[in-house]
C-alpha cells in the first residue's frame, strides 16, 4: 500500500464511493468534521461522564435506594449524609482550647449532647485556631429553627469547663455539596456510573478506530482530513480543561499530552 490521491476510493462503507470532485469533497468534509467532534468529545469526557451519571443514574439512586437523611456506609469512611436537604454552618468561638485533648472533649461533649438531635446535627468539626472555634454543620431544617440547637451546643461546651465567647448565624453550604452526594452514591453502588463510562469509552473506541481504519485506505485526502481534525480542535478548544475552563496553561504533563490523543495511539484507554 502506498499514499495517492483521486478518486474511486471506498472509505469504510460501500457506499461512501467518491465517483465525482462534488462527492470526494464530501467524504473529506464528512471525515474531517467525524475527527475533530471525536477530539472533542474526548477532552470533555469527565464532564460527559458526570452529566449522564447525574441525569440517567444519580437522581434515582439518591431518591430511590437512599433515603434522605440516612448515613452512608461504614465502608465509605466518611460522615457525610446523602441528603437532599439544604446544610447551615455555624462557628462557635471557645476560649480555654490549649491542646489536642481539649478538641477532643469539646467534640465529644457537642456530639454527645447533640445524640437525639445528630439528624439536625450533621457534623462537628473543632480546631485550635483563631482563638478556638467549633463548626457544626445543620441540615434538615430552616435557618431560623436551629436556634435550639445552637444554644443546647453552647451549654455542652460551657458545661465541660470552656467558655462560649460567640456564635455565628447559620450560613447555607452549597459548596461540594453535590460531589459530595454523588460521591457517597458511587461509593455504595458503583456499577451506575461504571456503565455510563463504559459507553462513553465504546463510543470513542468506535469513532477512533473507524477513523483509523479510514485513514489506512491511503489516500492523501482522507488522511489529511483526519489529521486536520484533530488538530484543528487542539488550535480551538486546547485551553479548555476537561475539569471546567479556565486560561491555558503553557507547561503540559506527559499525561496531558497524551489525552489529547486519539484512542488507537495512546499508550492505556483510560476514562
Amino acid at each position: 500500500m502506498f499514499f495517492h490521491g483521486g478518486l474511486h476510493d471506498m472509505v469504510l462503507f460501500k457506499s461512501w464511493y467518491a465517483c465525482n470532485v462534488g462527492q470526494y469533497l464530501v467524504v473529506l468534509f464528512v471525515t474531517f468534521a467525524v475527527s475533530f467532534l471525536s477530539s472533542v468529545f474526548r477532552s470533555q469526557r469527565k464532564k460527559v461522564n458526570q452529566f449522564l451519571y447525574r441525569t440517567l443514574c444519580f437522581r434515582c439512586t439518591t431518591t430511590g435506594k437512599m433515603r434522605v437523611g440516612s448515613p452512608v456506609p461504614a465502608h465509605i469512611g466518611s460522615p457525610l449524609l446523602v441528603q437532599e436537604d439544604p446544610m447551615y454552618t455555624v462557628t462557635l468561638s471557645i476560649d480555654g482550647m490549649t491542646c489536642g485533648a481539649c478538641v477532643n472533649t469539646v467534640r465529644t461533649a457537642i456530639l454527645t449532647g447533640s445524640a437525639q438531635n445528630r439528624s439536625v446535627v450533621h457534623s462537628v468539626t473543632v480546631q485550635l485556631d483563631h482563638g478556638g472555634s467549633a463548626q457544626l454543620t445543620l441540615q434538615g431544617g430552616e435557618p431560623g429553627l436551629f436556634a435550639w440547637h445552637i444554644s443546647h451546643a453552647v451549654e455542652n461546651v460551657e458545661a465541660v469547663g470552656f467558655a462560649v465567647r460567640g456564635t455565628t448565624e447559620p450560613a447555607l453550604l452549597v459548596k461540594n455539596q453535590r460531589k459530595q452526594n454523588q460521591a457517597a452514591a458511587v461509593a455504595k453502588n458503583p456499577y451506575p456510573q461504571n456503565a455510563v463510562k463504559a459507553l462513553t469509552t465504546g463510543l470513542q473506541l468506535t469513532v477512533d478506530y473507524a477513523l483509523m481504519l479510514a485513514a489506512m485506505t491511503f489516500n492523501t485526502g482522507v488522511f489529511f482530513a483526519v489529521v486536520l481534525g484533530y488538530s484543528t480542535s487542539t488550535l480551538l478548544l486546547g485551553h479548555v480543561k476537561s475539569t471546567g475552563g479556565g486560561s491555558a496553561r503553557i507547561d503540559q504533563s506527559a499525561e496531558e499530552d497524551d489525552d489529547n490523543l486519539p484512542e488507537c495511539c495512546r499508550a492505556g484507554h483510560g476514562t
